[in-house]
């Protein structure tokens, strides 16, 4: 018995999720890219260590504190 139109639509299944996982941080990287290849460089560094490392969440909350305090710098020298 068939149970739901097999692998074919496994394969979309999972592709649909992937991109919609995804395209934020590939909207980043084409974006990054676009401006500098160094800056697209830093970000594929920086989810490569949050996804491969074992601490991966603190590398998160980590990058995340970096980048609102650099928004905060940014702000007040432009205030």
């Amino acid at each position: 018995m068939n149970s739901g139109g097999g692998p074919f639509r496994l394969g979309v299944e999972h592709g649909v999720w992937c991109v919609g996982c995804c395209v934020g941080l590939m909207v980043v990287l084409v974006l990054a890219a676009s401006m500098s290849l160094a800056a697209a460089a830093i970000v594929g560094g920086v989810v490569f260590v949050q996804k491969v490392l074992p601490l991966g969440e603190t590398t998160a909350r980590l990058t995340g504190a970096v980048l609102l305090a650099s928004a905060a710098v940014v702000t007040v020298a432009l205030a």
